[in-house]
């Protein structure tokens, strides 16, 4: 198992503000276990969240580590929760395609958010179309 602590590719300061499509792709890959691995209940792991697939580490929150009020998040890819302000677990997955403009602008929110909180530590290991907003485009790597 791939520890938890490793440095990966960004850090809070040194993040663009929007991650190009290339960007992404350079971000090291996150299976689903190990995200889960990273839910914040091993004292000395870290906690991990991801939002539309970007993963970011928020081990320095009190309000993910365990007993906090997004704990529910840990190690998870609850956008479907943000968007829609939920903290139930069945919205703690990555599902969008049928939320409203409205909660999709939330979850932009929420991942601005992050993204100006916490470090980036890496992407989920899906196919990238499967985990992009609708306002990302992402270029086929394979065509010039």
């Amino acid at each position: 198992m791939a520890s938890h602590t490793l440095p990966r590719t960004y850090s809070k300061d040194s993040q663009p503000s929007i991650l190009s499509s290339c960007d992404i792709y350079n971000l090291a890959p996150v299976s689903k276990i190990e995200l889960a691995a990273a839910d914040g209940t091993d004292p000395a792991g870290s906690t991990w969240v991801a939002i539309l697939g970007i993963v970011f580490d928020v081990s320095s929150s009190k309000a993910f580590a365990l007993g906090g009020p997004y704990h529910i998040y840990a190690g998870k890819d609850p956008s479907r929760a943000l968007a829609l302000s939920s903290v139930r677990p069945e919205d703690c997955i990555a599902e969008l395609a049928d939320l409203e403009d409205v909660h999709k602008t939330v979850l932009g929110e929420w991942y601005a958010r992050f993204k100006q909180t916490y470090q980036v530590v890496g992407r989920m290991e899906l196919p990238l179309s499967a985990i992009l907003s609708d306002h990302v485009t992402v270029k086929d790597q394979g065509s010039n």
